[in-house]
């Protein structure tokens, strides 16, 4: 990344990845999802790039094909149809047996007024590469278009609260009152035929799993207020290449067991701006902490 004159040079790998390398991980999978086995065709005619917390629901059609159709006809010099995600807020249970769509989506409201920068549909025969929010090298004259979010839009479902937890809302608030239920948008027979597919497919499939999942994140709150303060807090300007490797975590948690890879790394310098970090195979290796993660 290109930080003008505040950059300087780490020699922890870690530091220099944004996002863990986020936007060359999302171009390795989708280059394997985009080509055929024969690679003469693309496998898939439009892929998705968002990530888990950034969910497109069809609202016009029955599925995304359809819409996405519809969409492609209207932009056909379109390599991305780019839909806008807004902040949502809603509860959930800390015990996965208590765990339910329905409920979610009923306590679901969106902020109207926190409109984040969109997520792409990526049209596979005009892209090469992608990044997090739009197409990186595109083929000929081909250019994204934003979605208009009266059509359609992405819920970015930001903000989890645990039902168990005592939380104020304040009904008089700017950000209350520029707030929408969510179901005013989907229908809520959308919501009952996920419910009854989730709950099918864990009892077929992952029962045992689904029953062990913890009721507590230990680190979960630690990660989030860093990722706050390293992003939204600062008015959306990023100073630093933006890492869980800058997060100052607790090293002494009795009790938390941990397993962190690690290794030597070494460092090959292509020229002043290109340097390729790797791991020796020699220094390979899981460590097993019983008192926290200490080296994330």
């Amino acid at each position: 990344m290109d930080f003008g004159g505040t950059y300087e040079y780490s020699d922890n790998p870690n530091e220099e990845l944004e996002w863990r390398n986020q936007a060359g991980a999302h171009t390795d999978c989708y280059v394997k999802y985009r080509v055929s086995l024969w690679h003469l065709l693309e496998s898939a005619e439009f892929i998705i790039i968002s990530d888990i917390d950034d969910v497109l629901i069809p609202r016009h059609h029955k599925n995304y094909l359809d819409e996405f159709h519809e969409l492609n006809v209207q932009y056909p010099w379109a390599s991305a149809l780019r839909y806008y995600r807004f902040n949502t807020a809603f509860q959930t249970e800390k015990e996965a047996s208590g765990y339910s769509i329905n409920e979610a989506v009923r306590t679901a409201r969106l902020a109207m007024n926190q409109r984040e920068d969109g997520k792409s549909v990526v049209k596979t025969k005009v892209v090469e590469t992608v990044w997090i929010h739009w197409p990186a090298l595109t083929k000929g004259w081909h250019t994204y278009y934003d979605i208009d979010s009266e059509f359609n839009f992405m819920v970015h479902f930001r903000n989890w609260t645990a039902s168990s937890e005592a939380k104020h809302i304040n009904r008089k608030s700017k950000v209350y009152k520029k707030s929408r239920p969510l179901h005013n948008f989907f229908a809520a027979d959308k919501f009952r035929l996920l419910q009854m597919r989730a709950e099918n497919f864990v009892a077929k499939n992952a029962q045992f799993e689904f029953d062990a999942l913890p009721s507590d994140s230990v680190y979960y709150k630690l990660i989030e207020n860093c990722y706050n303060d390293m992003f939204y807090s600062r008015g959306r300007v990023v100073t630093t290449c933006p890492s869980p490797a800058r997060c100052n975590f607790p090293g002494n948690l009795e009790g938390v067991e941990c397993a962190v890879a690690g290794g030597r790394v070494k460092h090959t310098f292509i020229n002043d701006n290109l340097i390729v970090h790797h791991i020796s195979k020699a220094t390979k290796g899981m460590e097993i902490h019983s008192e926290g993660c200490k080296y994330l």
